[in-house]
């Protein structure tokens, strides 16, 4: 399978199909637990989670 990478791609959100020019980030702290901090990306204009992400701190 190729890899191609395109420029002129516009990303489309799935829940409003909007184009994205932007994503917001938040981010946020889980206290109690190894997983610290997430970020959790949202829609800017529906504000619906696209991706929520994590990382471990040792």
């Amino acid at each position: 399978m190729k890899i191609i990478t395109k420029d002129d791609i516009k990303p489309v959100c799935p829940h409003c199909n909007k184009e994205l020019e932007e994503i917001h980030r938040k981010k946020e702290t889980l206290s109690g637990t190894l997983l610290q901090p997430i970020s959790i990306y949202v829609c800017p204009y529906c504000s619906k989670v696209l991706s929520i992400t994590t990382w471990y701190s040792w």
